[in-house]
């Protein structure tokens, strides 16, 4: 019988059969993050599931005022831990954008070719890396030249 590798926990386990490139294992962890990775995929490919999702959460958050503060409070570790790591992420975000073409308005030009598709629109000097900080835009290239 054949083996394979499951890509989360790298544990050996035999294919069902029923699922051609299968790459995850039964364990349930292993499940959770099948999911939750092509819950991801999904969004990022498909404009209404991601616009569903988030009115769901929307949606949600209105029924539940205070939640995130109460957990907040109630979990002053995972909140210290979190701080950390946004930091982190944010130092690494401002790296990146020094690293990338900026014109000297302050407009960052893509490598290539522009495409049509959905862009996240921000000050490119600003320091503030917080998503309320930026709108979405699309844009529809109508000639290469």
């Amino acid at each position: 019988m054949e083996k394979r590798r499951c890509v989360v926990c790298r544990k050996t386990f035999t294919p069902t059969g029923r699922v051609r490139d299968q790459r995850f294992c039964a364990l349930p962890e292993c499940q959770k993050e099948r999911r939750r990775r092509g819950q991801k995929k999904k969004r990022r490919r498909d404009e209404d599931y991601q616009e569903n999702d988030e009115r769901a959460q929307r949606e949600w958050t209105k029924k539940h005022p205070g939640y995130f503060k109460a957990y907040r409070e109630s979990h002053p570790d995972y909140t210290e831990k979190n701080l950390q790591q946004q930091r982190q992420r944010d130092a690494k975000r401002r790296e990146a954008a020094k690293k990338k073409d900026v014109e000297p308005g302050g407009i960052q030009m893509p490598k290539g070719p522009l495409e049509s598709g959905t862009y996240e629109l921000r000050l490119a000097n600003s320091d503030v890396l917080v998503n309320e900080d930026s709108i979405k835009v699309k844009i529809a290239v109508l000639s290469a030249t």
